[in-house]
């Protein structure tokens, strides 16, 4: 059974190369943490750290019957723990030449029942291989970040370096989506989520957002409500100190429920929300026109609190693209990632515990 969590508006990956140096199988020791950080604030994600997220993506060729039960539907998921040995951070005199700071873990991968192979069935073939059900889904970016279904490397814990200063796009696994550096580094020319100083070009949001300035889309298409639509958050650091649903959003800040928890509050999420429109030529459930929408928030210290996806149908013809898409429903797909805490301290037990 597939572990489904509510996030906002919205209900809720093929890696290839994905992996350290370290080969599978062999225990990671880390080198001793360098003394040093007189070259500014240290990274805000710490040696040690761990998480818990729960993968899932599907495919739904038909809407549900009158009984609401899925038809149709391939589905793929699982759950992936990461421990945090070491962070190669340009503010240690060690790594001050780096180009970015880099975040060395080992991460396990798991179905949602401790199982080396991660879930993977089609009710329209029941004997469809992992392989072929991970084809039919392969549209999706986040399902192409995702770890393969089967024999993905991550059946034990394996040492794995995170970049922070790349963020996410199609195939590029991982290592772009769980981290980014938000902290504003001008020795480094980078300014973390946005830069508040024009003369850092470079930060999550223009680097994420140049690749729909290339072809096939370019300025025109990006400036076109009509065929590119955007909306990003730049949270407070105070959001905690609201403690209603109302007040919540005054200062940018998102009212859910942190990892692990189960109660909701306010919190400052770093937010971008994209939707796009395409033409897919398969599956041919879905080929002609769609829209896409990719929506990722991640927390102050950069890491990724829940990313989500959906392509479907395009409904609006020559309209104004909404603001966003609610759910996935008839014919669609949709993959979610989603932090569920420490795979140590979470209200859950974590499948892919190590």
């Amino acid at each position: 059974m597939m572990i489904m969590r509510r996030l906002g508006w919205v209900t809720f990956l093929f890696c290839a190369g994905c992996g350290g140096s370290t080969g599978l199988g062999q225990e990671y020791v880390p080198p001793p943490t360098p003394q040093g950080g007189d070259l500014g604030p240290l990274s805000p994600v710490q040696k040690d750290t761990r998480l818990w997220y729960n993968l899932q993506s599907v495919f739904r060729r038909e809407g549900s019957d009158a009984q609401g039960a899925t038809q149709g539907e391939a589905q793929t998921g699982g759950a992936l723990c990461l421990r945090v040995d070491e962070i190669k951070d340009t503010s240690i005199s060690a790594y001050k030449d780096a180009n970015e700071t880099l975040i060395i873990a080992r991460v396990k991968a798991t179905s949602t029942s401790g199982a080396s192979d991660l879930d993977a069935s089609d009710q329209n073939n029941p004997n469809a291989t992992p392989y072929e059900v991970d084809a039919l889904l392969q549209p999706l970016w986040l399902k192409r970040m995702m770890p393969s279904s089967t024999r993905h490397g991550f059946e034990r814990p394996y040492a794995t370096t995170f970049d922070t200063q790349s963020p996410p796009l199609p195939d590029k696994g991982l290592q772009q989506l769980l981290f980014f550096d938000p902290r504003e580094l001008a020795n480094k020319n980078w300014g973390g989520w946005e830069s508040i100083d024009e003369k850092l070009t470079k930060n999550f949001l223009n680097t994420f957002l140049q690749y729909f300035l290339e072809p096939p889309y370019g300025q025109a298409f990006f400036l076109d409500s009509h065929k590119f639509r955007m909306r990003k958050v730049t949270p407070s650091s105070t959001c905690s100190t609201a403690t209603d649903v109302q007040h919540c959003p005054t200062e940018g800040c998102t009212w859910t429920t942190p990892p692990g928890g189960n109660q909701s509050q306010c919190m400052s999420l770093y937010t971008l929300r994209v939707l796009w429109r395409e033409n897919m030529a398969a599956p041919i459930e879905l080929a002609g026109p769609v829209v896409h929408m990719l929506e990722l928030m991640y927390d102050q210290r950069g890491i990724l609190f829940s990313a989500n996806e959906i392509i479907e149908k395009d409904q609006w013809v020559d309209d104004v693209l909404p603001s966003g898409i609610t759910s996935c429903a008839d014919v669609c797909m949709s993959a979610g990632v989603s932090n569920w805490g420490s795979w140590e301290t979470s209200a859950s037990d974590a499948p892919c515990s190590f």
